[in-house]
This record gives structure tokens, C-alpha cells and sequence, in this order.
């Protein structure tokens, strides 16, 4: 039987109190995912998109997030148009501040810049946008960040700078050592899988096949359940052709490929059904009937999304042993600087990867001590 409380002395009392206290918020901080978020290209709306979110999102975040970019650059860019965000400089991620209205920023640029013109092509930009990206992704992989979160980069810019990187997806995957990965797009209510992404359309058949069919299924599988915790996901696979195929009349990938794929996947447990026309299953998704819908190709995948959710769309790249998010957007070089961006995106692709790593940390062994 414990003591009673009129036993204790007074002065012991309160150091049991600040102690416990200590160890509650140091416990809340462990739970709290820590996000590292790349500036991207300075001469886009990355800047401003990521402020706004940080600031006039700050109430449905439930994460601590740290910039990776350039001090000068993001103090200028918040001057020109005209947000009041405060932030401080670290020197590592467990630096990051939680709480308050400041704003964690590691200053990791190639390249000194103290501005950049909107809206142009800029080397030093384009150089700095990748090395932001290698910094947080070392962290990432090494777990000193929960998951990332990316603004966009221009490619060709990027590649008249000299670098190979032909876009974050890739490279995430590649840097991480994985081969079974895809994009999975979020918004309109629905969850949307990209069987393949940036090919020519004449493309597109020669690819869908019955082991690329089956493993995209697989791996969606994988990250409803141990991402989203859904239990029993429900996927859909929607055709290639017109009516998916219409029993071969407008093609045969559905009957020879893709339900063969299908068949398999069931035999192992997986809900997934289809093929089904493209021209029904994303509103049969909408409607809660199935958690995601695998595409066959980018366009197909990406109309309804951005149709329903355009300034609230989120990108994810799924297979990774990390969390990364981007929003649904690039760098808009039209708008950069008149501080008429919409955050929207940014701020949906900020709060989506705090729940997934939330998610991840509650069911991972140190997450559930």
C-alpha cells in the first residue's frame, strides 16, 4: 500500500510531480511524428505552400515538422508574399520544436542564395531542390524522421543542372532499396493506385501483365492494411479498354492477364475483384464500395482525382519502409511569388503522413512498449 499523500513532504511531492510530467511529455513527444518536409524548387510555390500549411493549417496537424531548405531563401520568399512565420534554425532533426508557432528549418542548401526569380529555371535552385531531398531521405531511411513530406521540383530544370533525378519516386525507391513500389493518389473519398505512370500510352498494354497485375495488387494489399489499418481492404481493378474488354471485343489484357492476376490474389485471401470499366468503378469507389481502385495507366487514374480533389489531392509513394507524401500539384512557376497559392494540397499531404506514421508507430514493436 502506497504512502498516504499527507506523508510525503511537500517538497518531495512536487518532485514526483515535475518528474512525472517530465516523463509524460517526453512520452508525448516520442508519439508525435516528426516530418521532414523539402522546400522544393524555390522558384515554385513550394515555399509559400509549405508556410501557409504550417501556419494556417496548424490546427489539423498533429505531427512536428522540419523544413529542409535555405534561410535566406525562405525568409525572402515570406517577405515577397507576405506571410509572418516564424521560424528557427536547427542542426538535426531531433532538434525540432514542437508546439508553439515557430517553425523548425534545416539549413542544408549546395549552393548560398539569397533569392531566386519566380518562375524561371535556376541551376543553383534546381541543385539545392535535389540536396534538400538526398538530406531528408538519409534521415528517412536511417529513421531519424517518421516520413517525409516533398514539395514539388521541375524535372527539366533539374536535369539541365546536371542531376539524373527523373522525380522523387525513383529515386525514394531506389535509395531505399526497394523494387515493389507504385504511386497511390488520395482524395474525392478515394484511394487510386497507378499500375503504370510515365509511359506513352502505346506503352501501356506491353506492360500490364500477369506478375506486374498480381504484385501491384499485392502491394496495394500490404498498404491498406499496415498503412491505412483497414482490416480487410476491398480493391477493385479497373479494365484497360472500353467496357474492360466488353468479353474480348475491344481487347483481351482483361480476360488473358488481368483476371488471371485477379484469380490468384483471391486464392490467397485478398479482396480484390474487377476488371470493371473505368467509366464506373471510381464512383463505385466514392461510394464507399471498394477502399481503392487500381488503374492501369496515369491519365485514368489521375482524372477523377483531380476532378474531385484538385487543390486537395496527395501523392504516396507505397512500398517504401517509410512514409512519403507529396501534394498533388507542381511548381506552378505561373503563380510563384503573388501569394495566391492554395495550401491545400500541402497541408492534406502534411496530415496524411502524420496518420500513417502514427499509424505505423502505434502497431510497430517500440511503438506498442
Amino acid at each position: 500500500m502506497g504512502c498516504p499523500r499527507s506523508a510525503v513532504p511537500r517538497s518531495l511531492r512536487c518532485s514526483f510531480s515535475k518528474a512525472i510530467m517530465a516523463r509524460q511529455d517526453e512520452r508525448k513527444e516520442e508519439d508525435v511524428p516528426l516530418l521532414g518536409i523539402t522546400m522544393g524548387d524555390a522558384a515554385g510555390i513550394g515555399p509559400e505552400v509549405i508556410a501557409r500549411s504550417l501556419s494556417e493549417g496548424r490546427s489539423r496537424l498533429r505531427c512536428r515538422c522540419i523544413i529542409y531548405g535555405d534561410r535566406e531563401v525562405f525568409s525572402s520568399q515570406l517577405g515577397d508574399v507576405k506571410l509572418n512565420v516564424p521560424f528557427r534554425c536547427v542542426e538535426s532533426p531531433e532538434e525540432a520544436v514542437s508546439g508553439g508557432a515557430e517553425v523548425s528549418l534545416l539549413h542544408c542548401p549546395r549552393f548560398p542564395m539569397r533569392h531566386v526569380n519566380y518562375g524561371e529555371m535556376n541551376a543553383r535552385a534546381a541543385a539545392n531542390a535535389v540536396g534538400y531531398i538526398e538530406l531528408a531521405t538519409a534521415h528517412a531511411i536511417s529513421s531519424r524522421i517518421d516520413g517525409m513530406v516533398t514539395a514539388p521540383i521541375n524535372k527539366a530544370s533539374i536535369r539541365r543542372a546536371g542531376f539524373p533525378l527523373d522525380g522523387h519516386t525513383n529515386y525514394l525507391a531506389e535509395k531505399a532499396g526497394v523494387s515493389d513500389y507504385a504511386m497511390m493518389f488520395v482524395g474525392g473519398g478515394m484511394r487510386v493506385v497507378l499500375m503504370t505512370v510515365h509511359i506513352p500510352l502505346a506503352a501501356v498494354s506491353e506492360k500490364i501483365t500477369r506478375p506486374a497485375a498480381l504484385a501491384k495488387i499485392r502491394l496495394t494489399h500490404r498498404c491498406l492494411t499496415t498503412w491505412f489499418g483497414i482490416e480487410r481492404p476491398r480493391i477493385a481493378v479497373c479494365g484497360l479498354n472500353p467496357h474492360a474488354g466488353e468479353e474480348e471485343m475491344f481487347g483481351k489484357e482483361e480476360s488473358e492477364r488481368l483476371l488471371p492476376a485477379i484469380s490468384t490474389a483471391e486464392s490467397e485471401g485478398i479482396a480484390v475483384s474487377g476488371p470493371y470499366p473505368a467509366d464506373t468503378v471510381f464512383n463505385r469507389c466514392r461510394g464507399g464500395e471498394f477502399d481503392a481502385v487500381i488503374a492501369m495507366y496515369h491519365d485514368q487514374g489521375l482524372l477523377p482525382v483531380k476532378l474531385l480533389a484538385f487543390n486537395e489531392g496527395v501523392n504516396i509513394t507505397i512500398g517504401l519502409p517509410f512514409v512519403r507524401t507529396s501534394p498533388d500539384h507542381g511548381t506552378a512557376y505561373d503563380i510563384a511569388g503573388k501569394g495566391v497559392a492554395d495550401p491545400g494540397s500541402m497541408t492534406a499531404a502534411i496530415v496524411l503522413a502524420a496518420q500513417i506514421a502514427a499509424t505505423l508507430k502505434k502497431s510497430s514493436p517500440l511503438g506498442s512498449e
